[in-house]
């Protein structure tokens, strides 16, 4: 209706995996895709420290450290800027207290969206073992012991906010793909895809009331891979047996 629309806010959202802190292709042309993005809140991962650096040159004003989030809006942390848990935590959590995985972003006068972004663990790389012979049973039960261990309560966490009705976005390198992509429609489509597969990470978001931003715009996975794993060569340069993946996520 008209008046939603007057009450709408539009973001332009960005997850990067900048590898390494940007340092290992360019960190002028990572600053250059910044701009280029024109994104109002882009979740930064593998940093190595650079996140404020990198707003600096791409002319992003605020900061979130802890989170690795630059932005266009202001950004609030919901608690003191640091942790106060002790002991281990799951790796989404690092600097994290477990009740605070967002940041706020006041999108407007008196409107806030809760941001949150994370990178889980990347290996025993789950494509790269039914490429190689694995069967689906034991890939996925090596998901569930790793990053599925790693994504439950971080949705969890988020899981109220979203029931109160707060806009909640989350950006990721969540080194996994999703079940939306590996559809019976699509096997055969890269070597990893050899058959339908019920991907635990992007099944518990979704879960926890999320969508999946791209394969919401372009829901056939066939006619738009969204691959973003990996083109960490100048294209099309790849590595021999190098898996092809979507497993960034906004």
């Amino acid at each position: 209706s008209p008046g939603l629309a007057e009450d709408g806010t539009h973001l332009r959202v960005m997850s990067f995996n900048i590898w390494y802190g940007g340092v290992q292709v360019s960190q002028t042309e990572v600053i250059d895709i910044l701009k280029a993005s024109d994104a109002d809140i882009i979740g930064l991962q593998e940093p190595d420290g650079q996140t404020a650096i990198l707003a600096a040159a791409a002319g992003y004003p605020y900061v979130d450290l802890r989170r690795h989030i630059i932005s266009r809006f202001p950004l609030f942390d919901p608690k003191l800027g640091e942790r106060t848990e002790t002991g281990q935590t799951v790796y989404p959590f690092a600097g994290l207290d477990s009740d605070a995985p967002q940041v706020w972003a006041m999108v407007a006068p008196g409107k806030v969206v809760a941001v949150g972004n994370l990178h889980l663990t990347s290996d025993p790389y789950g494509p790269d073992l039914l490429r190689d012979g694995a069967t689906v049973a034991e890939v996925l039960q090596g998901e569930t012991d790793t990053r599925l261990a790693e994504i439950d309560p971080y949705a969890a966490a988020m899981e109220p906010l979203i029931k109160a009705g707060t806009p909640v976005i989350v950006t990721g390198d969540f080194n996994s793909p999703s079940h939306l992509d590996y559809t019976k429609a699509a096997i055969g489509l890269r070597p990893a895809l050899i058959a339908k597969v019920p991907w635990p990470v992007s099944q518990r978001m979704l879960a926890a009331g999320f969508l999946d931003a791209f394969r919401t715009a372009h829901p056939d996975p066939v006619a738009r891979p969204g691959l973003t794993y990996s083109p960490g060569f100048p294209w099309p340069v790849t590595r021999d047996g190098e898996s092809l993946d979507r497993i960034d996520f906004v």
